[in-house]
């Protein structure tokens, strides 16, 4: 699996693309493209030119012999409103409630011109928020440059969100990242954003990051930072000496690849984007600033394309039946005029009967064989696709009828959504067991899994009832 990664910063697009593997240390880098772009074309304030800021795009995309059908995207950091809030611990329905009640305070616009969302990092009696929103027509611009394009985006984050998932695991830590125009400071506790801030690359950078870092550490004084994080091609060695007078280990990022240090410095947000599996906005546990009804479209488009490719495989499976039953009857009217053209030669009668007789019998009972698999297992195919699948993304489905087996691939947000999975098709009436290998549990996140399924013996009558019913 390809996954393309698109980074938008105020000087360049990056384009990053990796060969993901079921083992992510064998995962390939394809692609580790950049172009820079004019000042002031991408501001805080959002895009100044779609069209020209397009044509980079389509310079950049050219550039690749992998054209992506999907990408995730990352957007500047001050492009967003990024809020830390606090609040009781609410069932999820009363936490959308809360959370606009307060946001409403301090934005300037109105959430109902934005797109926002947030990630939960629950306590024993109160959870904290992460939410972040910005203006609508941002987005917008942004999408409409790949919807010209014909491709779909399945993300859309900032580089906060993006840096966390190369942090070091199970500790509360500053992250980093410096590039030619910014430094982005953002406080991470285990996996989970806190908060971030932003600071302009200017003479007195090193001055402004510590004092940033220490007012932090006063304000979010129950998240005690471990330790700091640093990364990017604007890192210099003047920065990592002001930084020690903070006392904290330092250290750089933790990539599950092997990347030259050119690249990783450089690509660093793209890398770590790559590593995120496709979530929808309505998550909990992760942030997605992708409009919900642009969700809604593509995944109506995807289960709409997946319809057609199941109906057009009914239709080839039908066809060769067809043309299999048709050869074969062929055949035996064949033999049979030869049969009645020889009726008169009892000498050769006597011998050739007994041969076509068998000849016959064999060939009309493959006929009667082959009917019994003359139907594709629409009704089970919608029931796999409607089964609990949160956290699943389904990319194939085969069958082999004569066997009575079929085989699922797809890609699992973690292991407790494929056991879930893997349950919910077990209490299926036709499916009669489920194998799932070993190998499927080999990371934590991000699973590519492979499931076998053995199907009851008397499917084409569930499928012949259940069509008769219809009619």
């Amino acid at each position: 699996m390809i996954k393309t990664v698109i980074v938008f910063s105020k000087q360049t697009i990056q384009l990053f693309q990796l060969a993901k593997t079921k083992q992510i240390k064998k995962s390939k880098i394809l692609n580790s493209i950049k172009i820079d772009l004019p000042v002031g074309l991408i501001s805080r304030h959002g895009i100044s030119d779609v069209e020209t800021l397009s044509k980079y795009l389509v310079s950049l995309l050219k550039q690749t012999k992998y054209h992506p059908q999907s990408v995730s995207l990352v957007i500047p950091e001050d492009t967003v409103i990024s809020k830390s809030l606090v609040l009781p611990v609410l069932k999820s329905k009363e936490v959308k409630e809360a959370i606009k009640w307060q946001v409403e305070k301090f934005l300037p616009y109105s959430l109902d011109k934005s797109v926002w969302d947030w990630k939960t990092v629950k306590g024993q009696d109160q959870q904290h928020i992460l939410f972040q929103t910005l203006p609508k027509d941002i987005v917008d611009n942004y999408l409409q440059m790949f919807k010209d394009l014909k491709i779909r985006v399945d993300v859309l984050e900032t580089t906060a969100l993006a840096l966390s998932r190369v942090a070091q695991p199970q500790k509360t830590k500053f992250l980093i990242y410096i590039d030619q125009s910014e430094a982005i400071i953002t406080l991470v506790s285990k996996y989970e954003v806190v908060a971030t801030s932003i600071i302009k690359q200017d003479p007195q950078l090193a001055k402004h990051l510590l004092f940033t870092l220490q007012r932090m550490q006063r304000y979010y004084n129950k998240f005690t930072a471990e330790l700091l994080q640093v990364g990017g091609i604007g890192l210099t060695t003047d920065l990592l000496e002001n930084l020690k007078t903070l006392k904290l280990p330092i250290l750089g990022f933790n990539l599950p690849f092997v990347v030259q240090p050119a690249i990783a410095n450089q690509f660093l947000l793209a890398i770590s984007a790559s590593l995120k599996p496709a979530l929808p906005p309505s998550d909990p546990q992760t942030i997605n600033l992708l409009p919900e009804k642009y969700v809604k479209n593509n995944q109506l488009k995807k289960m709409l394309s997946l319809m057609q490719q199941l109906f057009l495989g009914a239709v080839l499976y039908s066809s060769i039946l067809f043309a299999a039953s048709t050869i074969a009857l062929f055949y035996l009217n064949n033999i049979n005029r030869q049969f009645l053209n020889k009726k008169n030669d009892n000498s050769i009668l006597a011998k050739d009967v007994v041969v076509k007789a068998r000849q016959i019998n064999s060939l009309s009972k493959s006929i009667v064989n082959l009917q019994k698999y003359d139907f594709f297992p629409l009704k089970l195919t919608q029931k796999l696709r409607n089964t609990n699948t949160k956290g699943i993304e389904l990319m194939s489905i085969s069958f082999d009828m004569i066997k009575n087996q079929a085989e699922i691939r797809g890609m699992a947000k973690d292991r407790v959504s494929l056991l879930s999975y893997k349950k919910s098709l077990e209490s299926l009436k036709m499916i009669k067991a489920v194998v799932l290998p070993v190998s499927s549990f080999t990371q934590e996140e991000d699973l590519p899994f492979q499931l076998s399924l053995k199907l009851d013996k008397n499917l084409s009558n569930f499928e012949k009832n259940n069509e008769s019913k219809k009619n």
